[in-house]
């Protein structure tokens, strides 16, 4: 992630981000609202972030929400061990794994409110290259609709009757 744009064409605000800080490495996971999560690398500093990337029109804004701990608030990931997958499972949660470097395959659960990890299954000697996401976008429409017939009123038996029938969805 570049500080100055996202996919080299989308403007991207950083909020909650230490000033002059770079991002490297990791990957991004994409939810059910349309909100992409990267979990990346921080420099300075060489810790494992969880950022919030929210998509408006033609611009975007990260937030970042922490840096990645575990339960105990131990570092998760430290530099040089990249995380090398993340995605959401059809449960909801966003689930990540390390690409390299010692303890090699622990995946884990992230809280997407506190960014702390916990670790699922067990750790096993080879690192996670990628994974794939297992969400679909989430509607949630909010459709009002209206009918109106012209001419309104009394008519004579016989009368050619219009009706218009209006159908407006204010939600997604």
């Amino acid at each position: 992630i570049n500080s100055n744009t996202l996919l080299s064409t989308i403007p991207v605000t950083f909020v909650g981000t230490p000033s002059g800080a770079t991002y490297g490495g990791g990957d991004i996971a994409v939810d059910a609202q349309g909100v992409i999560w990267a979990v990346t690398q921080e420099i300075p500093g060489d810790r494992q972030v969880l950022l919030q990337i929210v998509i408006s029109g033609t611009t975007a804004t990260a937030r970042k929400v922490g840096d990645i701990s575990d339960t105990g608030g131990n570092a998760v990931f430290a530099s040089p061990s990249n995380v090398g997958s993340v995605a959401f499972g059809s449960d909801g949660k966003l689930y990540f794994a390390k690409s390299g470097g010692a303890p090699n395959g622990q995946a884990y659960s992230l809280n997407l409110e506190n960014a702390v990890a916990t670790p699922i299954g067990t750790n096993t000697s080879i690192g996670a290259s990628d994974f794939a996401s297992c969400t679909f976008p989430s509607y949630a429409p909010v459709i009002a609709a209206s009918k109106t017939v012209s001419p309104a009123g009394a008519v004579a038996p016989g009368a050619v009757l219009t009706y218009t029938i209006e159908v407006e969805n204010t939600g997604n």
